[in-house]
């Protein structure tokens, strides 16, 4: 039993760290390999395009594993021991929030490069529209992720006033929520039609939607505990 457990405890963060690559080298193998991006055949544009799509994918990997993190904390501090998940969790909320930040904007770069529009105007793409056209409406679900974001790093960084204490608590069911705009959003590519960026989207709803049903039913079992010990200590008064 010791055996499986000190190679579970290896293989979680080795598979996690292991997944980053398997969009990284799919996209680089769609665009010719890595001498793609030092050919100088291939205009700058095309290269940020690359880059672009990469950082989309890792964001929604950064993000799945970052609630999972979350949903999943007491079982894996089981195996981790106390304080590692949480230490880990909350570095990981920046990365999120720095990849999505970053994806939108090399969008930005490649679409001066593209249509020569200025980069003033490219960064309206962070400004949710109200009429949008049909892709438009698929971005919309990624300005969506992004408001997300920043108002559960924001609630995160204030998260040890007392009062923004439950505040923050409440918020983390937000992470699910911007979860779901980004699977939404990725639709805006043609990668995610097709392998394996179809099986990853698919991977990750299936283990973050478990993270969520196992986040629920840890809280039935607090409220439950809790129940329980007020009757037995109402038992005890009487």
């Amino acid at each position: 039993m010791n055996k499986f457990i000190t190679a579970v405890k290896f293989l979680l963060p080795v598979v996690a760290l292991g997944s980053f690559a398997i969009p990284t080298a799919a996209i680089i193998g769609k665009v010719g390999g890595w001498q793609f991006f030092f050919n100088q055949d291939f205009n700058i544009s095309e290269k940020i395009n690359a880059a672009q799509r990469i950082i989309g994918w890792l964001a929604l990997l950064l993000a799945a594993y970052q609630i999972m993190l979350g949903s999943f904390r007491t079982l894996l501090e089981k195996l981790y021991g106390p304080g590692k998940i949480l230490k880990i969790h909350m570095f990981t909320g920046p990365l999120v929030l720095g990849f999505v930040i970053l994806h939108p904007l090399l969008y930005v770069f490649y679409e001066s490069g593209i249509n020569k529009d200025s980069i003033a105007k490219g960064l309206e793409i962070f400004i949710y529209s109200f009429n949008p056209t049909e892709k438009e409406s698929v971005i919309n679900f990624g300005r969506l992720a992004f408001y997300g974001l920043l108002i559960t790093a924001g609630a995160a960084i204030l998260r040890r006033k007392l009062a923004w204490r439950n505040v923050w608590k409440i918020l983390h069911f937000l992470n699910y929520g911007i979860f779901i705009f980004l699977i939404l959003h990725i639709r805006v590519g043609a990668d995610a039609n097709i392998w394996p960026f179809n099986a990853i989207a698919v991977i990750a709803v299936i283990f973050v939607a478990a993270g969520f049903l196992y986040r629920i039913f840890e809280k039935i079992k607090i409220i439950r505990l809790k129940k329980t010990a007020k009757i037995d200590s109402r038992r005890i008064a009487i």
